[in-house]
C-alpha cells in the first residue's frame, strides 16, 4: 500500500496468487450509529467464518 494524500492505493492479491486487483481506500466520515452496525456485523461475521 502507498499513501497518496488521503487515501491508500495498492493492489489486493489472492490468497492463491492467481487474482490480483488494484485497490484505492478512502476515508468515509460516518455517524456513531452507522460505525455500531458495522462493527457488529464484522463481529459476527468473524465469528461465522472462524467457528470450529
Amino acid at each position: 500500500m502507498e499513501k497518496k494524500g488521503n487515501s491508500f492505493n495498492g493492489l489486493w492479491i489472492s490468497s492463491d496468487g492467481a487474482k490480483q486487483l488494484s485497490v484505492k481506500l478512502e476515508k468515509q466520515n460516518i455517524s456513531g450509529q452507522e460505525l455500531e452496525y458495522l462493527e457488529d456485523k464484522l463481529e459476527k461475521e468473524y465469528y461465522n467464518e472462524n467457528d470450529c
